[in-house]
Order: structure tokens, then C-alpha cells, then sequence
């Protein structure tokens, strides 16, 4: 039996991360999504995560 709540999600490569990374900015959030075949909130949360992973990082670095 096909759960039908299970969502798949499209994996994030490298190259698909450094286009966000080339982009941002110049891009908005749609059209990265569309090259990349996601939606804006999949590139939102990217970077959301991405941002709070390096922040998590420079605390433990600067022993906080």
C-alpha cells in the first residue's frame, strides 16, 4: 500500500547548492527554483539551513 502522506524530495547536489550560491542576490528565489526544478520555499529552506549550519559552526569555533 502507496502512503500517500510520504513526500520525496529532490536531493541537493554541490552544483545545485553553488548555482543558489552564484546567484544570490542577482536571482530571485523563483527563478533559481525554476532552473533547478524546485520550488522557491525548497531554495528558501536551503538557505535558511545553510546560514544557521555556518552561524552553529562559528559559535563552536569561537567556543560559545
Amino acid at each position: 500500500m502507496k502512503d500517500i502522506f510520504a513526500v520525496e524530495y529532490k536531493k541537493w547536489t554541490q552544483e545545485d547548492f553553488q548555482y543558489v550560491i552564484d546567484n544570490y542576490g542577482e536571482k530571485t528565489y523563483k527563478e533559481m527554483a525554476e532552473h533547478l526544478g524546485r520550488t522557491a520555499d525548497a531554495i528558501r529552506r536551503k538557505v535558511y539551513k545553510e546560514r544557521k549550519k555556518k552561524k552553529d559552526e562559528r559559535e563552536v569555533s569561537n567556543g560559545e
